[in-house]
């Protein structure tokens, strides 16, 4: 599979996110000033020129939050919750969060990955961030998707206004009034939207993305520093009433995460790759999808980035 090129090193990059935490903890970063001054020659006067560096914020921001955060941020997920900031490296896959809002300005945006629990459970972690498609570069928003029709959650709003809250607001259409039924909801729409449920052939997460609908791209080796909402282990499901019998392939995992980015990023540019226009994939499945509750077949709604 080919790979995009070029000079990236944060993919996303929540500017709200960072600010508001750089201001709740006292942290502060200054743009770069480098003064040149010209040598003296006799009569011939000096001159000099200040230049200002902004390209170095985001990296010294983000070291200022990940040293504040400290142990707080967690990296190893089979500790006691909940977990409030969580961090890892590893292949995440992202695009657009469809039917969350009617607002024409904004743009949401998915993203999944997992990450070991233990050395028993590998990728035993499921973690499903939501943000805004403006906190990805502008080539990446006009990008686009691959494939541009699929389903949708009915709980998309809620999980949306959830994420909007900070994790204070969890309610729904009836069916989704728990922390369990917000915890699958979310999960579903991170791991699972567009994909056309009908075929045998379906596919889940991080495996043959492409195929999903409403998926910009994937990037390996992809570092993410988010701050969570939600954190349930497979007790917390049980305990909430959740029928893993019955559900068991649904959340295949120990624990599940929910929350929003403060930043993702990649030391390898090579690392990114987008779907749109490529030709060396394989095929997307092209039938509609049937209706399942509580999803619905939708077509993408293209709307001004917001």
């Amino acid at each position: 599979m080919g790979e995009l090129g070029g000079t990236v090193e944060y993919l996303y990059w929540s500017a709200r996110r960072t600010s508001r935490f750089m201001e709740d903890n006292g942290l502060s970063v200054q743009p770069v000033t480098r003064t040149f001054t010209s040598p003296a020659f006799g009569w011939l006067p000096t001159f000099s020129r200040s230049t200002t560096n902004m390209n170095g914020i985001r990296p010294r921001a983000a070291k200022a939050i990940d040293d504040a955060l400290g142990q707080t941020a967690v990296a190893k997920f089979n500790t006691p919750g909940p977990i409030q900031y969580a961090k890892g490296t590893g292949k995440m896959v992202f695009g657009d969060f469809i039917s969350a809002t009617d607002q024409e300005d904004e743009t949401p945006a998915v993203m999944f990955t997992v990450a070991d629990h233990s050395r028993r459970y590998r990728d035993g972690v499921a973690v499903c961030l939501f943000g805004s498609m403006d906190s990805f570069p502008e080539y990446i928003r006009e990008s686009g998707p691959r494939v541009e029709w699929g389903w949708s959650s009915s709980s998309a709003r809620s999980v949306f206004k959830f994420i909007q809250s900070q994790g204070k607001e969890i309610e729904g259409y009836g069916f989704l009034d728990t922390p369990g039924d917000m915890c699958y909801a979310a999960l579903q729409i991170a791991r699972d939207q567009g994909i056309y449920k009908g075929s045998w052939e379906c596919t889940y997460g991080l495996d043959r993305p492409w195929e999903r609908a409403f998926t910009y791209g994937d990037v390996r080796e992809a570092q993410w520093l988010a701050q969570i909402y939600l954190d349930m282990t497979r007790e917390d499901l049980e305990a909430d009433g959740f029928d893993f019998p019955r559900w068991e392939d649904a959340i295949p995992y120990q624990r599940v995460l929910i929350g929003a980015p403060l930043w993702i990023r990649t030391p390898s540019p090579q690392a990114i790759t987008l779907y749109a226009g490529r030709d060396d994939l394989d095929h997307p499945i092209r039938s509609p999808a049937r209706s399942l509750s509580p999803i619905r077949f939708i077509a993408r709604k293209f709307t001004a980035a917001g």
